[in-house]
């Protein structure tokens, strides 16, 4: 990989996400190619005598598990990459149980980048993982949302996690496309970005607690031609039909 990541590259923060998005992308994709060529299996590797829970909610725990245990070890292969070109930037993780899981931070600690992880399990009906942080909050310049699917594969009595696609996207636009879906479903927002949905019963509205950002519903199904998709949201789109290629949920990116 070319060491692209300078001055230039630092100070471009603020002013334009796309080419670090691009150059984030880049070294996505080589951290997958390292994980699937070995550290999966080292690291997450289980006989076939090692049961899985099989109660609902016990797998979902497994998947949340996962993800979470994806998201660190990816982040940990991102760092090893992106020191080879630039040792004095690091991503560091979020402790705090909010928006976003990681930082790109430079030597001072400023921070050049948001960036949010979402896994995807293969066999999930829809996952439970969402992108519902309120619009307000997002920085157009500087959030990038990750999406990771992956699936169990086995050799033997052996199975491990493979990841079957990343992608990362601008967390501002596919935000835009969610909102837009949510008011094309009827859904409205509060004062400060909050989505609200109408009671059917009651005919109120009230908070969204439950779909609002569910990833498979992020892209409204009447955009099935996909005319006048942002490119991300292209990209993303691309993303879950190679996760969930025979899912009727979603429209198609052309």
């Amino acid at each position: 990989m070319a060491k692209t990541i300078g001055p230039k590259f630092i100070n471009a923060a603020q002013a334009n996400l796309e080419p670090r998005l691009k150059v984030f992308r880049a070294l996505l994709v080589e951290a997958v190619n390292r994980f699937n060529a070995g550290v999966g299996r080292k690291l997450f590797v289980r006989k076939d005598d090692e049961q899985l829970p099989t109660h609902s909610k016990h797998v979902s725990s497994v998947r949340a598990r996962m993800g979470s245990l994806l998201e660190y070890e990816l982040t940990s292969i991102l760092n090893d990459l992106l020191h080879v070109q630039n040792p004095t930037l690091s991503f560091t993780y979020n402790y705090v149980t909010e928006y976003p899981d990681i930082y790109l931070r430079d030597a001072n600690g400023n921070r050049l980048l948001r960036i949010e992880f979402k896994t995807l399990h293969d066999e999930a009906d829809e996952g439970a993982s969402r992108f519902d942080t309120w619009t307000k909050m997002l920085r157009q310049h500087e959030d990038i949302i990750v999406v990771a699917g992956w699936h169990w594969v086995a050799a033997g009595i052996l199975s491990w996690p493979e990841i079957i696609a990343a992608e990362a996207v601008s967390g501002w636009h596919l935000a835009q496309e969610r909102d837009w879906g949510h008011k094309k479903r009827g859904g409205t927002f509060g004062p400060n970005g909050e989505p609200y949905v109408t009671g059917k019963r009651t005919g109120r509205a009230r908070l969204d607690q439950g779909n609002y950002g569910k990833l498979q519903r992020i892209v409204h199904r009447g955009r099935c031609n996909c005319v006048g998709l942002n490119s991300d949201v292209k990209k993303f789109l691309d993303l879950l039909n190679r996760i969930y290629p025979d899912s009727p949920k979603r429209p198609r990116a052309s």
